[in-house]
């Protein structure tokens, strides 16, 4: 059996750093949404929870080799920076003070969200994802 057959058992580096930048995605826009909630709202204290479970569905598969994961988190990506672009069209860019930063943060967040995307359709990672199972090893028979 040569080298290239193995299956890669250690997840690479691609991968967990595009986890951390979905758990850094979920950090940055929990804590908008904690402090831009109406709490008045009796529906606003289930962004927390929603939020929290919301990354948990997005990490757990992909930490668990799921392929499909990858495809997740890439049309939800997606979907976030469609939306963000058409509620920049809609509203205008308008550089006055206040607005100018948060079209600076709208545009890292949306950069940082295709370099995850990016990570983990990297060869390394689509390698890893490939071999969803890890090999199972044989063991010896019992000599009793």
């Amino acid at each position: 059996m040569d080298a290239t057959a193995t299956p890669q058992l250690k997840r690479p580096v691609q991968v967990t750093v595009a986890v951390w930048l979905i758990i850094y995605s979920g950090v940055i826009f929990l804590t908008k949404a904690i402090f831009l909630a109406d709490w008045k709202d009796p529906w606003s204290f289930l962004t927390v929870p929603l939020m929290l479970s919301f990354l948990l569905i997005w990490i757990y598969p992909i930490l668990r080799r799921r392929n499909w994961a990858r495809w997740v988190v890439s049309v939800g990506t997606f979907l976030c920076c469609w939306q963000a672009a058409g509620h920049l069209h809609k509203n205008g860019l308008n550089w006055e003070a206040g607005e100018k930063l948060l079209i600076i943060g709208a545009l890292i967040e949306t950069l940082v969200s295709w370099v995850k995307v990016f990570l983990l359709f990297s060869k390394p990672a689509n390698d890893w994802f490939r071999t969803s199972t890890p090999p199972k090893t044989e063991t010896p028979p019992n000599p009793s």
